[in-house]
């Protein structure tokens, strides 16, 4: 048995998507065992709140504790002093729909003889792409850009000094978090 579907919508701006999907289902011998299989692709578009919600501003959760790093990137043993960052959170006008590309595979095995029995095995794949959400904790952040500098994924949302439209910079490298001075703040965006 094979089967297909597809969805195509058009959106405001000109913006045309489509969602297909296919499966298959083959039983090789008879009605007890087959295979199947699934691919596709899907989408999400960010809600009005994800594009224009309103961002608030106050303070982090303490980093005391996390781990201080040299400048290249190794552990001093030294730990964050027990203190407050300003952070800044909200909406983005910039998201773009998540979308996602899947395929399953896999059997079922359901012997006739034993009513409501059934056993199956599947894999699954999915890749997905501009997914919407925080990008992790305020301290998840910290901790990483101190040990991997600009190597660390949440480099471009921790500036040191102030907020970056409001004279903060990005660090330059490892370590640069945990030895900024106390009264110039660490600011996780």
């Amino acid at each position: 048995m094979l089967a297909g579907r597809s969805f195509a919508g058009i959106y405001s701006g000109g913006n045309t998507v489509t969602v297909p999907k296919y499966s298959i289902r083959y039983l090789p011998v008879n009605e007890d065992f087959g295979f199947r299989a699934t691919t596709g692709k899907s989408f999400q578009t960010p809600t009005l709140y994800d594009l224009y919600g309103p961002s608030s501003s106050g303070f982090s959760n303490s980093p005391g504790g996390l781990n201080a790093y040299n400048a290249a990137g190794v552990a001093t043993g030294a730990k964050f002093p027990n203190l407050q960052t300003f952070e800044a959170s909200g909406s983005n006008s910039s998201l773009t729909p998540q979308t996602a590309k899947n395929y399953t595979i896999g059997g079922i095995y359901s012997p006739r003889y034993v009513k409501g029995l059934e056993f199956t095995i599947d894999y699954f794949n999915i890749k997905q792409s501009n997914v919407i959400s925080t990008p992790a904790s305020d301290l998840t952040m910290l901790q990483s850009v101190e040990q991997y500098g600009t190597a660390s994924p949440f480099a471009p949302y921790v500036t040191v000094g102030n907020f970056a439209n409001q004279g903060g910079h990005q660090v330059t490298g490892p370590g640069q978090v945990s030895t900024v001075p106390l009264r110039r703040g660490i600011h996780a965006i």
